[in-house]
């Protein structure tokens, strides 16, 4: 005794696979999965939309059809390779952007650090030295 099990289909789709899935399950030939879904869009636009939203829920619901063999895998597994497949992801990412800092502060530290000019490039500039006065609190000049 085999035991049919609803899940979209993966070959007869046209958005999730969800009508289709539906039909061979019952059985049904590929010209009446198509006579099925011109039926449903003219019922959804008819309600005045009330079964498009039916529509998304089913798809959420009904699981694809590779999902069942999955079920019965060891889930550990799969979320250890998705995890190490993360890291080195983002290790990849890290190394990159580490590299790329490194270089955009050698670019800019190279690029001013011994520069003496002014903006235009004609004169040097004098280094700043401090005034002493001898006169702490003279505003007699301003």
């Amino acid at each position: 005794m085999s035991q049919k099990q609803l899940t979209k289909s993966s070959s007869n789709r046209m958005l999730t696979g969800t009508i289709a899935g539906i039909c061979e399950y019952f059985g049904w030939s590929p010209d009446i999965i198509t006579f099925v879904r011109i039926l449903y869009v003219l019922l959804a636009f008819g309600s005045w939309g009330t079964l498009i939203p039916v529509y998304f829920v089913a798809s959420w619901i009904i699981p694809s059809a590779g999902q069942g063999q999955r079920r019965q895998g060891d889930y550990q597994e799969h979320w250890e390779r998705k995890s190490q497949n993360f890291d080195s992801r983002v290790d990849e990412w890290t190394d990159k952007m580490g590299q790329w800092s490194e270089d955009y502060s050698d670019k800019w530290a190279n690029r001013y650090a011994n520069k003496q000019t002014n903006k235009k490039g004609k004169r040097k500039i004098k280094e700043a030295e401090p005034i002493i006065d001898e006169k702490e609190d003279d505003w007699s000049d301003f």
